[in-house]
């Protein structure tokens, strides 16, 4: 499945402030949620007060399949507006195109989030590893036949062991009588 953000970057080296950008025709996706509709996201449809140099601002915008069988728009006119921190105003005009990559492959590209994510797992697998490696591990090897008949006598001794302890623990039950069954009236 492929799916496709509407990606805000600041390439600039200063900070873009009081930033507007407004699509036309509004955009929609195929499978609009009713919380969250495209159109009343704040990234299209509000203003951010400022978007620091190299950041950029991502959201979802839709699912190519499914906007292929909707036939909704794939082109934009995206205008934006913001100012620098001197004040002066800048507007410029792009098109954003989605159907640009149709039929093509696409690569999935992992960012620094991603890698520190992974780091975080390794660094508790390590962890893991490392609390358990605290604890010595002893090893004892023996021959097969040599340890099957080891824990034949240790499941032997403790049968008989149990059985004492049972010996004592339990009262004696009196033996019938060979004498006494034999003569009753």
């Amino acid at each position: 499945m492929v799916l496709s953000d509407f990606v805000v970057r600041n390439i600039g080296k200063t900070p873009a402030l009081d930033v507007q950008i407004r699509l036309t025709p509004p955009p929609a996706r195929a499978n609009e949620t009713t919380s969250f509709p495209l159109s009343k996201a704040r990234l299209i449809n509000g203003t951010l007060p400022m978007l620091a140099p190299e950041r950029e601002m991502r959201l979802f915008f839709d699912s190519m399949p499914e906007r292929y069988s909707a036939e909704l728009p794939m082109s934009f006119e995206a205008k934006i507006t913001y100012r620098n921190s001197r004040g002066k105003v800048f507007e410029e005009v792009a098109s954003v195109d989605m159907d640009s990559g149709r039929g093509s492959l696409q690569t999935t590209i992992y960012g620094v989030h991603h890698a520190a994510k992974a780091l975080r797992s390794i660094d508790k697998k390590l962890d893991a590893v490392n609390r358990h490696l605290k604890n010595p591990i002893h090893v004892t090897t023996e021959d097969l036949q040599d340890h099957k008949q080891r824990e034949k006598q240790e499941r032997d001794e403790m049968i008989r062991q149990h059985e004492e302890l049972r010996a004592q623990l339990l009262p004696q039950q009196p033996q019938p009588d060979s004498e006494s069954d034999n003569t009753s009236s």
